[in-house]
């Protein structure tokens, strides 16, 4: 039956490994680090006159909210046009009242 003493036993070239492999993991770690960190280039003057034209002529420009227009309906081929269907009234449903709110229990 094995031991626990067994599953914590390493040889010299795991250990070695495993040092190799924590070395890695923290230089990635470091990389990773530094460069998140790292800050970005300093724009240009040219840069920077250009994006404040730029935002100016967004800030300005207004949307439109048109709608599209639908197509004529066709006359049918005996020349009648269609009579329009009433549409039958919906009942509006009836507000429901707020929940009354319970107090919380004080400890």
């Amino acid at each position: 039956m094995p031991t626990g003493r067994d599953f914590f036993t390493m040889t010299k070239r795991e250990r070695r490994g495993t040092i190799a492999v924590l070395c890695i993991i923290a230089v990635l770690l470091i990389l990773s680090f530094t460069f998140k960190r790292s800050k970005p280039p300093v724009p240009d003057d040219v840069k920077v006159s250009e994006m404040q034209l730029f935002e100016a002529e967004v800030d300005s420009i207004q949307v439109a909210d048109e709608k599209p227009k639908s197509k004529p309906r066709s006359v049918s081929v005996k020349g009648k046009s269609r009579k329009k269907r009433q549409q039958p009234q919906r009942k509006e449903k009836p507000k429901q009242r707020p929940r009354n709110v319970d107090p919380l229990p004080q400890f």
